[in-house]
């Protein structure tokens, strides 16, 4: 009987054999459903594929960004003394693609002044950001790299995409996922994200 058996088993390996046991089963059958969900994403025939579903890393999760780096190439000063933000339109058409489907988009800029912060906001909503799904109140400044790491811990983010190696090693420990701006751009390119 399988009472039994469970009591052979129990006996024998002890509660830590019958513990690894289990994760083992448990594992494996994480392992199977992915096997399975990959599956059903991939096209059944290459000439007429079918529709992809957008099952991305970034979509459906709450993520901060930091601007500087992935949005905004690093300003310059004008000769005027005002500042200047260049886009990167790979990061701008990533950007646009995420605030239409994520759960929470924040984006972190490192700031100044008041007038550069007020240059930034203006600048998001020129750029199509706001009419993506961004909203207003989630556009964050500071003016040091560590307060990012502050920031991105508050929020409870579980994606977190940023330039500076320092910031990604603080917060490895507190986020699920951190990316690096540029191999995200180098990927976009590569992938669906």
């Amino acid at each position: 009987p399988l009472w039994m058996r469970i009591f052979v088993i129990f006996s024998t390996l002890g509660i830590g054999g019958l513990f690894a046991v289990w994760i083992f089963v448990r594992l494996f059958r994480i392992r199977n459903r992915l096997i399975i969900q990959r599956t059903r994403a991939l096209p059944l025939n290459r000439e007429n594929p079918a529709p992809r579903q957008n099952q991305s890393l970034l979509h459906r999760k709450k993520i901060s960004c930091s601007t500087l780096g992935f949005l905004f190439n690093y300003p310059t000063e004008n000769t005027n003394s005002t500042i200047q933000f260049s886009v990167n339109p790979q990061g701008l058409e990533l950007l646009t693609s995420v605030a239409k489907t994520a759960k929470d988009l924040y984006l972190i800029t490192k700031c100044d002044s008041d007038d550069a912060e007020e240059h930034v906001r203006i600048l998001l909503g020129e750029l199509g950001l706001y009419q993506a799904g961004l909203s207003p109140n989630k556009v964050l400044f500071c003016s040091t790299d560590i307060a990012r790491v502050h920031i991105a811990r508050q929020l409870g983010v579980e994606v977190h995409i940023d330039d500076q190696d320092s910031v990604l090693k603080t917060l490895k420990p507190h986020v699920t996922l951190i990316l690096h701006s540029a191999v995200l751009l180098d990927l976009i390119g590569v992938t669906d994200l």
